[in-house]
């Protein structure tokens, strides 16, 4: 039957072996299963999964990690308990700081603001007026501003008013709105208090009053506003939120493309990216289809992962066109591109995901050293849909991109749609064409895509002014030719 079994380890005695356990293929996948859904309740060190009923597939967006993106979401909801936020002391000068974790492809720009409803209350005393509140997201400043002292009613709703035992509380709320330009995959919003102690430096013979501040939890963000949608292939949507195969948190829009007789270096580097995707949404992949390169057209409409340790890729030579790079055993296939996405691009503040230096030709270079690379690019198999490809040109070489795909620093660099990975150096360009995906109303739509066009964009304004001017004119010398009949009559 499929089983876990904790066994010790043979050669390491302070070292355990969790051994997952089946007949056949079946039972191993039922046995796997029930450990990565936590269906599994261990007694002992032996257990034998008797039935297994697999979670409803997940909507999307609703990874338990990422915060709602269709509805407006409270306080609570983001806090790891209730005392996360309040503060008290003889002298407040401290901050409540949450993570916002949102999906990579909510779509900011041009103006879009997210609406925030903070309502907060703190202690009065004689010297209120001389404390703030502050607001920064993402260490950015938002919002600040002075502290009343006439105190009003408290929400009997607030679940804090009952927990925390205040009285004499001063109320307040306040609504605003925060640029959505501001965010990114992993947020922190910073809601800092200070009011000063009621002595004001004097020495006092009285015992110094605590105070106390707290954000009430149903303050709310509402990021539904916003619209899904992002230009692809883009790296660090990948390296930060697993994103487009995170859309769903059990992976069930993506499929595993692996060599036809993987190497133990493929199966682990695909373990690896699966493990990392789950840690982004806080949900088990167990969903995802796993294939040979032999069968890569039963993959039409998925977001494909793909893995490639330098032998003989029939797949990748097949897309050879659609991809930025090729690399494989002895040889890496490269575009000239433009160097640094992360260097001049970005200190220029340049949309890179629409912008790219236009190049032809195609170089190819030999060498023996390990050589790995992440690559993303639309499926040739379907439009809209995306393929990440982990590429190494030897099998020791994915060491890189299991490495990569675990270190900070590297993700942090990885953007555009093509990462070289060498050692601990990471290089990023971008290639080919952006795709686009997700939703707009066409009126959006189009402004977004033409911005990365000026000279377009000024083209159009000049003829449309040219049309307006004519039509304006035409109508002139219709009303001036009526009043000549008018006036002849």
């Amino acid at each position: 039957a499929p089983t876990l079994r904790l066994v010790n380890h043979p050669s390491v005695p302070t070292a355990k072996l969790l051994l997952v356990l089946g007949k056949d293929g079946a039972q191993l996948e039922t046995a796997a299963q029930a450990l990565a859904v936590g269906r599994a309740a261990f007694s002992g060190d032996t257990v034998t999964v008797t039935a297994l009923e697999l979670p409803a597939p997940r909507k999307a967006y609703d990874a338990p990690n990422w915060m709602a993106s269709d509805r407006p979401v409270r306080l609570a909801e983001l806090a790891r308990e209730p005392a996360q936020l309040q503060l008290r002391g003889y002298a407040l000068n401290d901050a409540v700081n949450l993570s916002l974790q949102l999906p990579p492809d909510l779509f900011a720009w041009n103006g879009t603001t997210i609406p925030v409803d903070l309502r907060y209350r703190y202690t009065p005393n004689q010297v209120s007026q001389h404390g703030m509140v502050s607001v920064l997201f993402n260490e950015q400043f938002v919002r600040s501003w002075a502290l009343e002292r006439a105190p009003s009613k408290l929400s009997p709703a607030s679940v804090l008013s009952q927990v925390s035992g205040l009285s004499g509380e001063a109320v307040v709320q306040r609504s605003f709105h925060m640029p959505a330009e501001l965010l990114r995959n992993s947020n922190s919003l910073h809601v800092g208090v200070q009011i000063p102690t009621p002595d004001l430096g004097r020495c006092t013979s009285t015992s110094q009053q605590e105070m106390r501040a707290a954000l009430d939890p149903d303050s709310t963000i509402d990021t539904s506003g916003l619209h899904h949608y992002i230009a692809m292939p883009d790296l660090q949507a990948f390296a930060r939120g697993g994103f487009p195969f995170s859309k769903f948190a059990d992976l069930q829009e993506t499929t595993v493309l692996i060599p036809d007789q993987p190497s133990p270096e493929a199966i682990s580097t695909y373990l690896t990216a699966i493990g990392q995707l789950s840690a982004s949404t806080g949900y088990p992949g167990t969903r995802f289809t796993l294939l040979p390169y032999g069968q890569v057209d039963r993959a039409a409409r998925q977001d494909l992962l793909l893995v490639s340790d330098g032998n003989a890729n029939p797949v990748l030579e097949r897309w050879r066109k659609a991809l930025p790079a090729l690399v494989e055993a002895g040889a890496q296939s490269l575009r000239p591109t433009e160097r640094a996405l992360d260097t001049i691009a970005d200190l220029m503040r340049l949309d890179t995901n629409t912008w790219r230096p236009q190049h032809g030709g195609e170089a190819t270079l030999r060498g023996s050293g390990p050589l790995a690379a992440v690559a993303g690019f639309e499926s040739p198999l379907h439009s809209g849909r995306s393929v990440v490809a982990l590429m190494a040109n030897q099998p020791q070489a994915l060491e890189l991109v299991r490495d990569g795909l675990s270190a900070v620093d590297i993700l942090q660099r990885m953007r555009g749609d093509l990462t070289l990975l060498r050692g601990s150096a990471a290089e990023s360009f971008r290639v080919q064409d952006v795709y686009y995906v997700g939703h707009l109303p066409w009126w959006k739509a189009l402004w977004y895509r033409l911005h990365a066009h000026p000279v377009l964009l000024a083209a159009l304004g000049i003829l449309t002014s040219l049309i307006f001017t004519f039509m304006v004119y035409g109508s002139l010398r219709m009303l001036a030719r009526r009043r000549l009949e008018q006036t002849d009559g």
